[in-house]
């Protein structure tokens, strides 16, 4: 698993999104939003809070539920339960917080909740023609 991480952010706060510049009133660029929806498990995300409707929140546990069950592994044999497993580390530690420190979800990780952030539409289009 890689994580690109914008590398003039070296001084900024890395508790956000693993060292990725916090989401600001800009829009962003079109490179900046390729750069988020590169990765799979991203992008799957992303597609499951547009299909919400009215802007519910969801349950991270769902969301590692959908993930996991749309990878097929044809190469490593694992069992249901561990690909879960990694997905859900993957989610909650990297690609979560990434989309969060962009604005495209608000996540709540006491509650173990996600819900769609005030720049989500701006992937919409993208994420129709990936």
């Amino acid at each position: 698993m890689t994580l690109y991480v914008n590398r003039s952010s070296a001084g900024k706060d890395r508790s956000v999104g693993r060292g990725v510049t916090p989401a600001t009133d800009d829009p962003f660029s079109r490179k900046q939003l390729e750069n988020v929806l590169e990765n799979s498990r991203r992008r799957a995300v992303l597609r499951r809070l547009l299909t919400e409707p009215d802007g519910e929140q969801i349950a991270v546990r769902t969301l590692v539920a959908d993930v996991a069950d749309a990878e097929h592994d044809t190469i490593a044999v694992t069992t249901l339960l561990e690909r879960r497993q990694r997905v859900h580390v993957s989610l909650s530690r990297t690609h979560l917080p990434l989309l969060e420190s962009r604005g495209f979800i608000s996540y709540d990780r006491e509650r173990g909740l996600v819900s769609p952030g005030r720049e989500l539409l701006a992937v919409e289009d993208l994420l129709e023609k990936s």
